[in-house]
This record gives C-alpha cells, structure tokens and sequence, in this order.
C-alpha cells in the first residue's frame, strides 16, 4: 500500500489499531503539492484534521526534512530522534532499506491487510512484538 497513492477507509481504520498498540511513524517520499491534497482528501473523507499526523506519532516528508529513501539518513533521523533502536523497529515498505531494521516488503500482493488483518491485530507478532 503507498499510504499517499491509496487511501482508503480501510487503510485509515487499520492505520488507527495499529497506532494504539504500536509507535507508528511514516516516511514518505512527496512534495507539498501531494501533501496538500492528501490533506484535503483526509479531512473531506475521513474527519482527519491534522492528515496523517493523527494516524502516525510522527510524519517526515522529504520535501520537508531534505531527504529521500532510501537515503539511510532519513532513516538515521527518524530512529535519532524518536529514540528508536533500529533492531526493535520494524520498516513496512516497498525497499530493502533497513539500517538493521526488521522488514516486511509490500511487494506481490502483500498488503498491510495481510500483516495485520483488518482489525489491526498482527498476524506476525513473532516478528514485531518486540516487548
């Protein structure tokens, strides 16, 4: 799923479970323009006011924060200043890009609906239940 490219109710309800038993964070690689308008869309379509900062802990966009994946330094960033220990974080994505993260490839039909089915509850707890 590119949260920026595919947003449905289902990605936003899920994205919400997931946030109450999970930190979340997004890294997106977008400009202002793309932005603004999944701004809109989620205020219109789904009462989100502040966009995807009330889905995630934290959003870094590259226009933003002067960085794009898969520079390992948008990462480096995001794990500095959350406190995160990248092997106890989790990277849901379409790279490889790790930094000693553990990832799940969203890549031939793998959907965030199949990692943690649609009510939010991970099918792959063995992977990041890192309590």
């Amino acid at each position: 799923m590119s949260l920026l490219g595919d947003t449905h109710a289902i990605h936003i309800d899920l994205l919400k479970q997931i946030k109450k038993k999970y930190r979340t964070f997004l890294l997106s690689n977008t400009d202002s323009i793309h932005v603004g308008r999944y701004r809109r869309i989620l205020e219109n379509k789904f009462s989100l006011k502040n966009g995807f900062s009330e889905l995630f802990e934290e959003v870094y966009y590259s226009h933003e924060v002067g960085l794009r994946k898969p520079d390992p330094l948008i990462f480096k960033m995001a794990l500095k200043e959350n406190g995160l220990n990248a092997n106890e974080t989790l990277h849901i994505d379409g790279s490889l890009q790790n930094l000693g993260m553990r990832i799940i490839l969203l890549k031939g039909g793998n959907s965030m609906e199949n990692i943690f089915g649609a009510d939010g509850k991970s099918i792959y707890d063995v992977v990041i239940n890192f309590e």
